[in-house]
């Protein structure tokens, strides 16, 4: 991600502000429609994950498990449909921070329940300091699939009214989540390794009015960070069908014009109509598909690894080292680096993705690796 702003900030150019207008920039149009698919299948493939395991925790609920996750996610479908029509990312600061303060206490509940476990029983006797190498694929993708946000990153900055600052407030809100994440599931792990296989959830009391608390409070979570992942998806959707038209949002003033003005309202309306036809295809997939762990492998396999791994390295290389108009000497250690971490991301994710498809299209399971979802 730090690679992808690099990028973005060395090109100096406040016309440029998305990850595609970026890789058009290195790569020509090429590279922005390859962006903006990888883009719009992450992003979608995350929103219907969100669907169902927000559904899923929902269900869990002792009071609310004779309702099926199917009617679920029937429920949240108006609510999260709703939440993709605010006009931009400024009207989703609300939604976000209250999705933030639902994890942040879903974590520590989490996190006491681990701790309090470990300190009763001891650590789980199925710890492994190692897992198998067949284990490897399907965690690197899941691991890859963390890096939901990479869609987020320059629409962020963008919005930032000190930008050359933004680079050390991501680095330090990386090592907080990172930190979150290992310790999350350490924990976790070392309390519950022998009974662990899908989300951290389904091992806690489900009697319990403290994990009752923590699977709702991860499902409005989940919920409210639907739009965050919609909405770059959704503009590039946009897009491709109303190239030609300039886009307007619900919350801008109407003109006296009379033709201006339904010109304005015939495309809001062809807006929110293909959000809603995207929001409702994502509910009937989330509802289709019965593992969504391992869907959430093939995503981070396709789209994750791609968007956070291979292409920023590759914009590196094109835009900062190799620019024509950059008058620096050569980091071949750097080049070594860049070009590292594009073979990793390849190899990692052409195995993800294989050991994904073959989980699905054949229902052999390659890997019990815990899913652990934090929304970001």
């Amino acid at each position: 991600m730090l690679l992808l702003v690099h990028c973005k900030q060395s090109l100096d150019d406040p016309q440029i502000q998305t990850y595609g207008q970026v890789a058009c920039a290195a790569f020509g149009r090429g590279g922005k429609h390859a962006v903006d698919v990888f883009i719009v299948i992450t992003q979608l493939g995350f929103c219907c994950v969100y669907y169902q395991f927000a559904s899923g925790m929902l269900h869990t609920i002792p009071i609310l498990s004779g309702i099926p996750v199917g009617v679920w996610v029937g429920v949240m479908f108006p609510i999260a449909t709703a939440l993709t029509f605010l006009p931009n990312m400024n009207k989703l600061v609300p939604a976000a921070m209250f999705a933030t303060f639902a994890t942040m206490f879903a974590l520590l509940v989490g996190y006491g329940y681990s701790i309090v476990t470990i300190l009763s029983d001891g650590i789980d006797p199925k710890v492994a300091a190692v897992a198998g190498m067949s284990t490897w694929p399907m965690c690197v993708g899941k691991t890859i699939s963390a890096f939901e946000g990479i869609g987020l990153v320059l629409p962020i900055e963008n919005s930032m009214k000190d930008k050359p600052q933004f680079p050390s407030l991501l680095k330090k809100t990386f090592m907080i989540i990172t930190t979150l994440y290992v310790t999350f599931g350490l924990f976790g792990y070392f309390a519950y390794a022998t009974v662990l296989k899908g989300e951290f959830t389904e091992v806690l009391p489900k009697s319990d009015f403290l994990s009752s608390l923590i699977r709702l409070g991860m499902a409005i979570a989940i919920l409210f960070t639907f739009p965050l992942q919609f909405f770059p998806a959704s503009q590039i959707i946009e897009g491709w069908l109303f190239v030609r038209a300039k886009r307007y949002t619900l919350l801008q003033p109407h003109v006296k014009a009379a033709p201006d003005f339904f010109r304005k309202f015939e495309l809001v309306w062809k807006n929110l109509l293909s959000r809603s036809a995207i929001s409702m295809l994502l509910a009937m997939l989330a509802i289709v598909v019965s593992d969504m762990s391992t869907f959430l492998v093939l995503i981070g396999g396709i789209g994750g690894a791609a968007l956070a791994v291979i292409i920023p390295p590759l914009l590196h290389l094109r835009l900062v080292i190799f620019n024509p108009k950059s008058t620096q000497k050569i980091n071949y250690l750097v080049v070594a680096k860049d070009i590292s971490l594009v073979v990793f991301g390849i190899v990692c994710g052409s195995l993800a993705t294989f050991d994904s498809l073959k989980e699905m299209l054949t229902g052999e399971e390659v890997s019990d690796v815990t899913v652990t979802l934090i929304p970001m």
